[in-house]
């Protein structure tokens, strides 16, 4: 990973909305777990060979019309 310019940093250090957002954003929870799935999607996307949401072709809803089918979905879980 390449090192960060001290140049570049010290310009954004000093933009003091930017600042305030990063920080906004790196103590949320939900920011960091976005970023880390888009991460996650990504690199499955690209494994294989898709695009368009992560779990968009991967899973599907299954309608479960009787009990055997909700045991049979039940039992994939485990």
């Amino acid at each position: 990973m390449p090192r960060p310019d001290p140049k570049r940093v010290e310009k954004l250090a000093q933009d003091k909305k930017l600042v305030a957002r990063l920080r906004r954003r790196l103590s949320s929870v939900s920011w960091f777990m976005g970023i880390l799935c888009e991460n996650i999607a990504r690199r499955a996307n690209h494994e294989d060979d898709c695009k368009g949401r992560f779990f968009e072709t991967r899973f599907a809803c299954r309608e479960c019309t009787d009990l055997n089918a909700l045991l049979v979905c039940g039992s994939t879980w485990t």
